[in-house]
């Protein structure tokens, strides 16, 4: 009776192994979406000029109304006097060194970038989309601005939480403009 026991339990222990390393390699084949949904996600890249944002929906929407006609922003783009790439640098350092942040999307074509943070005691990271504007000044100095949407797909993270991470966000890419290279 043992004997069979240990002969059931030794094939059933071959029969996963060789289950795993199956899964294992389809999944390194890349042919693991089936399994585990695509790499990149399902959530939609954020169309500033499209989105239908008002201030009654949780977020927070930093942007002119130039750039979003279709929303109602919750506080104006912010400029900054520097170029569209140092800024794009800047925020791109900023988010690198962020062990909170990760990125999910980048537009390097359109300058538009989508970010996730989890904060310490949320259940769920919300997206920052990030939009960097390039306004020549004519004989002025050069002038970029950002557009900032922070929004959770899931969760209950109010809009005065998305406001502070954004303004926290402004913060730290100003420091860090005035901070020595």
């Amino acid at each position: 009776m043992l004997d069979k026991f240990r002969s059931f339990a030794l094939g059933a222990s071959i029969i996963i192994i060789i289950l795993g390393i199956g899964a294992y390699l389809m999944i390194r084949m890349n042919g693991g979406e089936s399994l585990l949904g695509a790499r990149e996600g399902s959530l939609p890249a954020v169309n500033f000029s499209a989105l239908d944002y008002t201030a009654d929906q949780p977020g927070y929407l930093m942007c002119d109304p130039a750039v979003c006609p279709s929303a109602t922003p919750d506080e104006a783009g912010v400029a900054f006097t520097v170029s569209r790439q140092k800024l794009r640098r800047t925020l791109v350092s900023f988010t690198d060194n962020t062990p909170t942040i990760r990125t999910l999307r980048m537009d390097i074509i359109h300058n538009q970038f989508d970010f996730t943070e989890r904060l310490p005691g949320e259940s769920f990271p919300s997206v920052i989309a990030v939009r960097i504007l390039g306004t020549p000044a004519g004989d002025k100095a050069e002038t970029a601005s950002l557009a900032l949407y922070s929004y959770s797909p899931m969760g209950s993270v109010t809009s005065p939480d998305h406001k502070a991470r954004l303004q926290r966000w402004v913060r730290m890419i100003k420091a860090r403009l005035n901070s020595p290279d």
